[in-house]
């Protein structure tokens, strides 16, 4: 009985399937064969492009042979992580340089205010971290307006020995609240 699947799919399952495993040479076939390189699947939840498996897995000789066939950096999966913030996550030094040669954006952010740089420095990659810092990458957005925030807090707190007294205006407004009858007010007696 003849596939029903579309020869492009079977292709393209074939592509992941050998930079998953890789087997550079089956890779290359694939490629010269036409299968588009920058085709995404769904790899566990998300939907990722053959460069972002290689440079998930820290293979060197695949992503060579991909960024050459042409594969974009910038592809990316719906949660926003593309090539280069998957090998800086995952320690891939050498990935990470090739990508950075390649054009990848050092200040990517997901959607989850994930930058490269800050997964490898959460992830204790120094090396990568200095590459990623060398190559322009700075903090999120977000991640400075809670580092402003925690020394503003920090500032504000540093003297602080105990509550301040309650204003009158919240004394009078305390006063009304217990004095309050829910069941007053439904009859109109305020």
């Amino acid at each position: 009985m003849a596939s029903v699947r579309p020869n492009w799919v079977k292709e393209r399952d074939e592509l992941f399937a050998a930079v998953e495993h890789g087997e550079q040479k089956k890779v290359e076939k694939l490629l010269s064969s036409g299968v588009n390189v920058d085709e995404d699947i769904l790899y566990g939840f998300f939907s990722w492009t053959p460069l972002m498996i290689a440079a998930s897995n820290g293979d060197v000789e695949i992503t060579k042979i991909l960024l050459a066939a042409g594969a974009k950096t910038k592809a990316k999966y719906k949660k926003g992580a593309d090539s280069l913030i998957v090998a800086s996550f995952n320690g891939h030094q050498e990935v990470v340089k090739l990508l950075l040669a390649a054009g990848a954006k050092v200040n990517k952010v997901t959607h989850y205010y994930q930058t490269a740089l800050n997964l490898a420095e959460k992830e204790g990659h120094n090396k990568i971290v200095e590459l990623l810092k060398k190559a322009g990458a700075t903090k999120t957005q977000e991640e400075m307006f809670w580092e402003e925030e925690r020394a503003r807090l920090e500032e504000h707190y540093k003297d602080h020995k105990e509550e301040e007294p309650p204003s009158e205006h919240y004394k009078r407004w305390l006063k009304v609240r217990q004095e309050f009858n829910p069941d007053d007010w439904l009859r109109g007696k305020r």
